[in-house]
């Protein structure tokens, strides 16, 4: 039976507002590095191995996570990985040095990686026709948590001990719990469940074109998550702009992203995604080359934009694309193979940028990056090629 509309909305917005507290406090992590790494005394390179950890924590759940919800039920995974947030950003809020910000930043990682598989196809299913749109302003959530992160990252360096920009957001999330656990549409689920890795491994890495895809994800994700863990220290380290311009080109980048998100959802709907897909990366990496060549802080504010556009126009296109071809009986646990393996991945773009940073420029980082994104454009135009009939 389909849920009523209402019901549906409450679930979209809870989800959302629990996507958006996570990325507040997960995000607020990468414009506070410069200060966390100068209190702590850290290098470039064992802060990127720091965001590196939280990244790679949640790739490692994204599986788990979805696998979990087909065996079970989708709030049985959402409200404890919220709870497990809370405990993450709570160690946060108090670590005192290297240990316990790498422990608290992998129980962050595994609480977020638990829950963006389950909720998406949890949407996708409950919103079937509409799943675009629905992705696209439940992603979008997370991209306005990336402004208010810049905005909180920005007021605690000015004023405050940066421990303190993670208590409300462990608050926060505490209360998402509740509310997920009132509006939910599925019951509690307790049993004992196989992961099933390697028959899922098979299953998802069976197609070509969905091996070609895999591979096209993979290079964006190492993308996005370098940029998102070292955009505001590129600018304010790299490109020796003021921590204000740092500030205000992550907020750029996550505010544009939430508006550009649910429009390409939409187009995706409409549009034949393989159309909109290497469009929007090609456009990722010429603003990814303008913010390196930027003589002027305004005219790298403008790249980040660009990037936005682009960038943070491909996760909605492309996720509804390859969740459309799963099987319905295991779309999240399929799902989230995919995003372990891609994510995995990715989460070794921090360290690289941090790498590449310490022992040759940041600029030079960041043209690898345009240069990725490039290289997966082409894998996404070769796979509509071969689809072609």
């Amino acid at each position: 039976m389909a849920p009523d509309r209402t019901d549906a909305r409450r679930l979209l917005l809870v989800l959302s507002a629990g996507w958006f507290a996570l990325q507040v406090g997960r995000l607020a992590v990468s414009p506070l590095l410069p200060t966390i790494s100068g209190d702590l005394g850290l290098s470039p390179t064992a802060a990127g191995a720091v965001v590196s950890v939280l990244w790679g924590a949640y790739a490692l759940a994204q599986y788990p996570g979805g696998r979990f919800s087909d065996a079970l039920s989708p709030p049985t995974v959402l409200v404890p990985s919220l709870c497990v947030l809370v405990v993450g950003f709570a160690g946060l809020s108090v670590a005192n040095g290297l240990p316990v910000l790498v422990g608290s930043a992998a129980v962050v990682g595994v609480g977020a990686g638990l829950f963006p598989s389950t909720a998406r196809t949890h949407l996708g299913d409950v919103f079937a026709g509409n799943e675009g749109r629905a992705l696209g302003l439940h992603i979008g959530a997370g991209d306005v948590g990336g402004v208010v992160a810049a905005g909180l990252a920005a007021l605690v360096v000015a004023h405050a001990d940066w421990h303190l920009a993670f208590a409300p957001v462990a608050l926060a999330l505490a209360c998402c719990a509740w509310a997920l656990h009132r509006v939910r549409l599925r019951e509690y689920v307790r049993a004992t469940v196989s992961l099933d890795v390697l028959p899922t491994a098979r299953r998802v890495l069976g197609d070509a074109d969905v091996r070609l895809l895999l591979a096209a994800y993979t290079l964006y994700a190492f993308v996005w998550e370098a940029i998102a863990g070292f955009l505001p220290t590129f600018l304010r380290v790299g490109k020796g702009y003021s921590p204000l311009v740092a500030s205000v080109g992550f907020a750029v980048l996550f505010g544009a992203g939430a508006i550009v998100k649910p429009t390409a959802g939409e187009l995706g709907d409409r549009f034949p995604r393989y159309a909109v897909a290497p469009a929007t990366l090609l456009l990722g990496a010429f603003a990814v080359a303008l913010v390196v060549v930027a003589p002027a802080p305004i005219v790298a504010v403008i790249g980040v934009l660009l990037v936005a556009a682009g960038v943070m126009a491909y996760s909605p296109v492309m996720q509804a694309y390859l969740m459309s071809v799963f099987p319905d009986d295991s779309t999240a646990g399929d799902f989230g193979m995919l995003r372990t393996i891609y994510l995995s991945v990715g989460a070794l773009g921090s360290t690289y940028v941090g790498f590449v940073a310490e022992h040759a420029s940041y600029a030079l980082a960041f043209w690898g990056l345009a240069a990725c994104l490039v290289a997966a454009a082409a894998l996404v135009v070769i796979v509509a090629q071969r689809s072609r009939p």
